[in-house]
């Protein structure tokens, strides 16, 4: 029945509050590459819940329904919208529980190296029963990372054996040991990664020094991971795991 004038209105609206996300994330990947960022989700009230991302990087969000801290592998079903009702988890005081949001980033074959992409991921939730919006958002910066960051050491074994830098010293008839650190600065690893250095100057390759990790590999194209062609050694890395750093070697004669 109407409610006289006058009289005082009780509209029962529950246990409220705003939306709250974090926290902001960043992460290197190579391309293709696939970055995973977890951040701290509230949707703050009952209603329906949106995910948008900014960016060119394609995106998947998943979320960990149960609020157990963890996206598991039942949750992994990407989703952009869910409703937040009476099966959302709760506190003990009937608040709404903080749950995870995972956002997947996946950058494109195409993408340049040193490429970043500072992306906003924006949590909105319209309010069951009105036409209130609110929203909270963080930002997920992807920077493109080469597949490989190669530095270059030299010793010479028999003017200065045990000092290793970026150049040495060298006579007539000294042995220079020269080594490629092959490093994987992304997330993802990395396989099929050639490494190759062509001698220059009048230094001889010696037969038989080339190693790999410190395993000794044959100079001829055969089964195993190293050939020597003329002046070029190369290897072939089956695969270079994330932040990983495998170690190519060989030796050389000054003439």
């Amino acid at each position: 029945m109407p409610v006289p004038a006058g009289a005082p209105r009780v509209v029962t609206l529950g246990v409220t509050g705003r939306p709250a996300l974090s926290p902001d994330r960043s992460g290197l990947s190579i391309a293709p590459g696939t970055l995973r960022y977890l951040h701290v989700l509230n949707p703050g009230s009952v209603g329906a819940l949106s995910f948008t991302k900014t960016g060119a990087f394609g995106r998947a969000f998943y979320l960990d329904s149960d609020c157990d801290g963890v996206v598991g592998a039942a949750e992994r079903t990407p989703l952009t919208t869910v409703t937040v009702g009476d099966s959302w988890p709760r506190a003990a005081d009937g608040t709404l529980r903080s749950c995870a949001l995972e956002v997947e980033v996946s950058v494109p074959a195409n993408a340049a190296s040193g490429t970043t992409e500072a992306a906003t991921v924006t949590a909105q939730l319209a309010w069951a029963g009105s036409a209130v919006t609110d929203s909270a958002a963080v930002t997920d910066t992807t920077t493109v990372s080469p597949p490989a960051a190669i530095t270059k050491t030299v010793e010479n074994l028999t003017g200065a054996p045990g000092v290793v830098g970026t150049a040495a010293l060298a006579r007539p008839g000294d042995r220079l040991r020269y080594c490629l650190n092959v490093t994987n600065p992304a997330l993802d690893s990395v396989t099929d990664l050639t490494v190759s250095d062509t001698l220059t100057g009048a230094a001889g390759y010696e037969p038989g020094s080339l190693t790999l990790d410190g395993v000794a590999l044959t100079d001829a194209a055969d089964t195993d991971a190293g050939s020597v062609s003329g002046r070029m050694v190369t290897v072939t890395l089956a695969t270079l795991a994330a932040g990983q750093t495998r170690q190519v070697c060989f030796e050389v004669t000054v003439p």
